[in-house]
Order: structure tokens, then C-alpha cells, then sequence
């Protein structure tokens, strides 16, 4: 939808969101109902959510090194 619009919305920012979106309601889904696992810190599921779908949109490798250098944790 990003790409298509008349205006400048960009594709970046829109697939980090998507995936930190998705990787937070993973995390929150692992938590509650497989909680066995020793699961702790569901935040990081949004972190890897948003490299990982980013990276996998933009096709480069780079969008995941900056997310995790501007987050400071890998």
C-alpha cells in the first residue's frame, strides 16, 4: 500500500513497523500459551520482528545492522 500511494510514504519504515508488530504478538502468543519454554523478555520479539521484515523487504542486510546498532542489543 506504501508503494502505491500518490505520496512520498517510503517502504522502510512501514515493514519495520509491520514487523516489530508482528514479532511483538508472537512473543505476547509464546508467552501465554507456551510459557514452559523459560520466555522472558517479549520486547526482544519485536526487536527481531522488525530487522527480520525489514531486511526481508529491502533485500538487504544493512536495515537489520542499523536496527540492531540503534538498539544496542543482539
Amino acid at each position: 500500500m506504501s508503494i502505491s500511494c500518490p505520496i512520498p510514504a517510503g517502504i522502510v519504515a512501514p515493514s519495520i513497523f509491520l514487523g516489530a508488530v508482528i514479532g511483538r504478538l508472537y512473543g505476547e502468543l509464546a508467552f501465554n500459551y507456551f510459557n514452559f519454554m523459560g520466555i522472558e523478555h517479549i520486547s526482544a520479539y519485536s526487536l527481531v520482528g522488525a530487522a527480520a521484515l525489514g531486511a526481508c523487504i529491502t533485500r538487504t542486510t544493512s536495515t537489520t545492522i542499523i536496527i540492531f546498532e540503534l538498539c544496542g542489543d543482539i
